[in-house]
């Protein structure tokens, strides 16, 4: 994570390319970059369509099929094809006054974003804006709303490590106060405007098992399976669901 967070940070990734590439480093086995992530879970929230262009799985949302395939599966017809934007991007166009409101989960830009003095203007200037999370950290103090989110002690889920395992999350205290773990939050939001029948899940195991069905690397896992054999691996990417379980 810190190798990217610089003025040179697309520079500084080519360069441990290269070198990997100059000392014969990639193609083979036990060979190649491991990037050590920042946080217990970027892996996991990127397998998860956290990122301006995929969906879940790292599929495309500008491929037509796969755009049809996930309306097919949540029971609409007005996913977007277009590519979404950065972060940097974003606060751009906060202060370009083309993006009106911003829903913030888990993180912190006020204090972990580059040009903070930019980023702090955009939050001035954002008409509504959200955070979620379990501290009222630098954000928070910029938000119209401010959810309470559980932390990880108090609610349950997976994460997945570098590596690609993917560990369970098991609940050890009830949610704090009015906290609520994310995906009820969201649900509970979705009810509200009327979508609530798209947010059927009453678990998060739920959730886990539609994972599998639209994003090859998770079919065959389950929180049942994490739960008798242990940590799983997600595998690379295959059409064959046989296949694709480590």
């Amino acid at each position: 994570m810190g190798i990217t967070q610089h003025t040179s940070g697309t520079n500084n990734v080519f360069a441990l390319v290269n070198l990997a590439l100059l000392t014969g480093n990639v193609g083979r086995p036990n060979a190649g970059l491991n990037p050590i992530r920042g946080q217990n879970n970027v892996q996991g929230a990127c397998d998860m369509g956290m990122l301006p262009l995929v969906y879940p799985g790292y599929q495309f949302v500008n491929d037509p099929e796969v755009k049809a395939k996930f309306e097919r599966l949540w029971g609409v017809d007005y996913l977007s094809d277009k590519i979404g934007l950065t972060s940097p991007e974003i606060i751009r166009q906060i202060l370009d006054g083309k993006v009106k409101g911003l829903y913030i989960m888990g993180e912190n830009p006020a204090m972990s974003q580059a040009n903070l003095n930019l980023v702090t203007d955009a939050f001035k200037k954002v008409e509504f804006m959200v955070v979620q999370d379990i501290f009222l950290n630098e954000t928070a103090e910029y938000a119209d709303v401010v959810l309470p989110a559980c932390s990880f002690a108090e609610k349950e889920g997976t994460t997945t490590r570098g590596d690609r395992r993917i560990q369970r999350l098991r609940t050890a205290i009830p949610p704090i106060g009015e906290s609520k773990p994310e995906w009820e939050i969201i649900k509970l939001i979705a009810s509200k405007m009327g979508k609530g029948h798209l947010f059927h899940y009453n678990n998060t195991a739920e959730i886990f098992d539609e994972i599998g069905k639209v994003a090859d690397q998770f079919a065959g896992i389950s929180h049942q399976r994490i739960d008798k054999e242990g940590i799983a691996h997600a595998a690379h990417r295959t059409t064959s669901h046989e296949n694709c379980v480590a």
